[in-house]
């Protein structure tokens, strides 16, 4: 597989297919109960569910721009050990969403605002999901097969190369920006590598959760 140049995709992603138990497992993870402890009925939440899905679908400006590199192009790390190619990705959903959750904060309006948080935060997911697939299709009719996607910050991987993948693509042009802390803004972006080479499935990384002597760890793959 050659050298595919970085893509840059603007406004072409349908977000319409986030599903409500992704949403209810941000919502649950966050703030306990999905019905955020009683503070709204069952018919009321989702009837609120279903209208800032409606509204989220304008909010959302969904771009990612990606590409991919060889092995001898990247720095060494350990999460590129046993690889040909690598793929860096960043997605975003842009700004809107987020400001709207806290214009929704600030007017007092705190459920609404928590699960508008919630439906960018599987947005972006799905998004990631999306861009996931479009990297194997690029693989397909090669001898190579592809990871499962890893961020910086999660298992052995710095959290502090989230600087490599912003000097490697050039963020600017989807509009997302790296903080002296390695956050991304807007804060509903995610960066991410996906590993490339033969026999990538059973590479020491890609079973890394075997070797891992954390047990409590809520990235865990089984």
């Amino acid at each position: 597989m050659e050298h595919v140049q970085t893509m840059y995709y603007q406004k072409i992603y349908q977000l319409c297919n986030i599903q409500d138990q992704d949403i209810l497992n941000y919502l649950t993870k966050r703030n306990g109960s999905p019905l955020l402890a009683g503070k709204a009925s069952k018919k009321e939440f989702f009837s609120r569910l279903d209208k800032l899905k409606q509204k989220a679908q304008f909010l959302f400006q969904p771009k990612s721009i990606y590409s991919i590199f060889n092995r001898s192009d990247l720095p060494a790390r350990e999460c590129f050990e046993e690889v040909k190619k690598v793929a860096l990705v960043i997605v975003t959903l842009g700004k809107a969403l987020p400001e709207e959750v806290n214009n929704l904060m600030v007017l007092g309006k705190y459920l609404d605002g928590v699960i508008l948080d919630a439906i960018g935060s599987a947005g972006v997911e799905y998004l990631a999901d999306i861009v996931d697939s479009e990297i194997h299709k690029l693989t397909k009719r090669s001898p190579f097969e592809c990871s499962r996607r890893y961020s910086p910050g999660y298992c052995n991987w710095d959290l502090r190369d989230q600087e490599l993948i912003f000097k490697l693509l050039p963020a600017h042009k989807i509009e997302v920006h790296l903080t002296s802390g390695y956050l991304m803004v807007p804060i509903k972006s995610i960066s991410f590598a996906i590993n490339i080479a033969e026999n990538i499935r059973q590479s020491r990384w890609e079973n890394r959760c075997i070797y891992c002597k954390t047990v409590q760890c809520s990235y865990r793959m089984k």
